[in-house]
């Protein structure tokens, strides 16, 4: 009688010893990196970025990245709708999209057109590495114009300075001093970056 008590006491053990390793595992397997676009950087390393960009590198804010097909060249300039929220538009690109810039190269210059139905700012965010290879690629400057400002980048700029991992951010704002213009490069703004121009 006794043996058969600690035997089944025994058993009761190792199971309930076996409940928090089982927990953990669930738990892991969760968070992983498949199941969460959330919790890690889509534009670092190789991972695709078709579908959450985060506003910033350092945020886990994430929004819908707009691809390729969001993008139509008409004239020598690749057009897209911004998303505007509180007179803020913001366009976040793929990878793709990105990539299809290239068809918009004339004489030297991508010109990125940004619709934002008169917004006061603009936030446009660019995977870093897809943009160091477009820039490589095509030996192009790139000006982004908008309602708020047009801004030019310089190719020897993106190479020097995107890298190939994160986001690179571009800001622009209406202010009554004239426009408060940045360049982010995984949340670390180039200050005074030589290449980096900005016109009302």
């Amino acid at each position: 009688m006794k043996k058969q008590f600690i035997a089944k006491l025994l058993v009761l053990v190792m199971v309930l010893a076996m409940v928090p390793a089982t927990a953990l595992a669930v738990s892991a397997a969760g968070t992983s990196e498949g199941n969460n676009p959330y919790g890690n950087n889509p534009y670092s390393g190789n991972k695709d970025t078709s579908v959450f960009l985060p506003i910033d590198s350092n945020t886990s804010t994430a929004a819908a990245a707009l691809g390729a097909d969001k993008i139509a060249v008409e004239e020598g300039a690749a057009v897209i709708n911004a998303t505007v929220t509180d007179d803020v538009a913001t366009v976040m690109l793929t990878d793709a999209a990105v990539k299809k810039l290239a068809d918009a190269v004339v004489d030297g210059k991508i010109t990125l057109v940004i619709n934002g139905e008169d917004a006061g700012k603009i936030n446009v965010c660019l995977p870093a590495r897809a943009l160091t290879s477009l820039a490589k690629k095509t030996s192009a400057d790139l000006t982004i114009e908008s309602s708020v400002a047009t801004i030019s980048i310089s190719n020897d700029l993106i190479t020097a300075k995107a890298g190939t991992s994160g986001i690179v951010k571009v800001t622009a704002e209406a202010t009554e001093n004239g426009v408060a213009a940045s360049l982010w490069v995984n949340g670390k703004e180039l200050k005074d970056a030589e290449g980096f121009q900005v016109n009302p």
